[in-house]
């Protein structure tokens, strides 16, 4: 697996290269996912249901693990 490098702009962008965006068939205004993970970061192409496109490279308990942990961070403490 070939591994690429971007760099960060001033307003926290990236360019993804051309051969990953063919492999993902992203064309201009697709929505991708941004899945930080212990090694690094997932970058999956948006679809309908993220439910099953990780299949093999992250499990759900995972994914489960990864959303209550952001979703707690959004939570307001009230007391």
């Amino acid at each position: 697996m070939e591994a690429y490098r971007s760099k960060i702009t001033s307003k926290g962008q990236i360019t993804i290269p051309k051969s990953i965006r063919e492999l993902l068939h992203l064309l201009k205004g697709d929505e991708v996912i941004l899945v930080p993970t212990e090694k690094g970061v997932i970058l999956k192409r948006e679809t309908a249901s993220l439910r099953g496109i990780w299949k093999g490279e992250i499990t759900e308990k995972e994914i489960d693990e990864g959303i209550k942990e952001i979703r707690s961070k959004w939570r307001i403490n009230t007391q």
